[in-house]
């Protein structure tokens, strides 16, 4: 009888446990939707596409710092919950100061330190999923599938809440974020995420930089990630601007871009078991070139809600997939600065490359379709030329074994 009040009791922990993990997720993802609308609101406050580049663009800069701070940080805490808990509650309170003022200087200034608080959320949270969630049952693609989810429904009732006001964004990112900040409070702290370091040694950077199979993985995902973030930072302003498209039916396309990524996050572990990292990222970049190709060619607002479900095809398949590396193929006291160093990739230098001479191009040619050909030739190319190199290296290990 005390064996199953036991069994009974470990059960309902391991529920509670799963809960708050699925509750973290979704009060994140939830306050990241609000993040779409950030180029409307400084388009909104007179700035051009030039200068929104800039902002945009300003930002990773400071993410290059961020991202190795705050991964080494977090694989030196006794608790990744109190790292993640301040960069939380920094991200909320840095995202409003927006209001103050509208002043150029002063908003990239406010954009740079928002990033530096925000951009390690994810990594982090996805390093805890991965390492802490594997001790208590808790599956990573479940965690994804949550944030997903949230993403999706939040973006549908953001179209229509910001319509009147969208300064209406600031304080519900800042209620959301830090009510996420609150749960990891009640997170089961008697299994905490911390290093498992031996005494004595002394542990760096240098293993990730020498992993020679990541930086290959990686130069493929800033390709793809690249022409992702121009889409992110200037679909806004394409959408109503050029094609006159409403708030409402923005909404809809964002939330559709998340939809997109519930059918692979539903059979994710069985094809990255089946299929592999490195063919996952070709067809990633595959399936992201025909997502630009798209656009390229859009005419009608509606049609952005249907192409947008492409988005499943990129994102969500390169950061599952580099996650899950990361904490298969990097020792425990590795793994937040190897989430860090790939999201430092992906979302700082991919960005800065993008902002900088996405924002330049589009400024010049007044076509935003210009620049989804060129992204959709360049994906489709980088997929073609990754998938030879990865084929060669798959036949030399072969060779070698033989």
């Amino acid at each position: 009888m005390k064996r199953e009040w036991k069994k009974l009791g470990e059960t309902m922990l391991r529920r509670r446990q799963h809960f708050l993990f699925i509750l973290m997720y979704a009060l994140y993802y939830v306050a990241n939707a609000t993040n779409s609308y950030t180029s409307k609101y400084l388009s909104g406050i007179g700035m051009s596409k030039a200068l929104i580049g800039v902002i945009m663009s300003v930002s990773p800069f400071i993410a290059l710092l961020a991202q190795p701070f705050w991964g080494t940080v977090g694989d030196k805490a006794k608790s990744k919950y109190r790292v993640l808990r301040i960069i939380l509650v920094g991200s909320g309170l840095s995202f409003v100061a927006y209001l103050v003022s509208s002043n150029f200087i002063y908003t990239a200034i406010v954009f740079s330190i928002y990033t530096f608080f925000t951009n390690p959320v994810i990594p982090t949270l996805d390093a805890i999923s991965l390492s802490h969630g594997a001790a208590v049952g808790f599956k990573y693609n479940w965690a994804r599938i949550t944030g997903t989810t949230s993403y999706a429904i939040a973006s549908i009732f953001l179209g229509y809440l910001l319509a009147g006001d969208i300064k209406r964004m600031f304080p519900l990112f800042l209620f959301f974020s830090v009510a996420a900040g609150i749960v990891t409070y009640f997170m089961p702290h008697d299994l905490p995420p911390e290093t498992n370091r031996p005494e004595g040694e002394k542990v760096g950077w240098g293993l990730i930089f020498k992993n020679r199979e990541l930086w290959l993985l990686v130069c493929l995902a800033v390709v793809i990630q690249m022409t992702s973030n121009f889409h992110s930072t200037y679909f806004p302003l394409f959408f109503t601007e050029d094609l006159g498209g409403s708030n409402a039916i923005f909404g809809w396309a964002i939330s559709m871009s998340s939809v997109g990524e519930l059918p692979f996050l539903f059979f994710a572990n069985k094809l990255y078991k089946k299929l592999g990292i490195r063919w996952l990222l070709v067809i990633s970049a595959l399936l992201t070139g025909l997502r630009w190709f798209l656009f390229s060619t859009l005419q009608t607002p509606i049609l952005a809600v249907f192409y947008n479900m492409l988005h499943g095809g990129g994102f969500i398949i390169l950061s599952f997939c580099l996650a899950t590396y990361i904490n298969s193929e990097l020792p425990s006291q590795f793994k937040v600065r190897g989430q860090a160093f790939v999201s430092l990739a992906t979302s700082g230098v991919a960005r800065i490359i993008a902002n900088l001479i996405g924002g330049s191009v589009y400024q010049l040619a007044g076509d935003i379709r210009i620049l989804y050909t060129i992204n959709s030739v360049l994906c489709i190319a980088a997929g073609l030329l990754f998938a030879i190199i990865f084929w060669r290296i798959s036949k030399n290990k072969k060779e070698n074994l033989a």
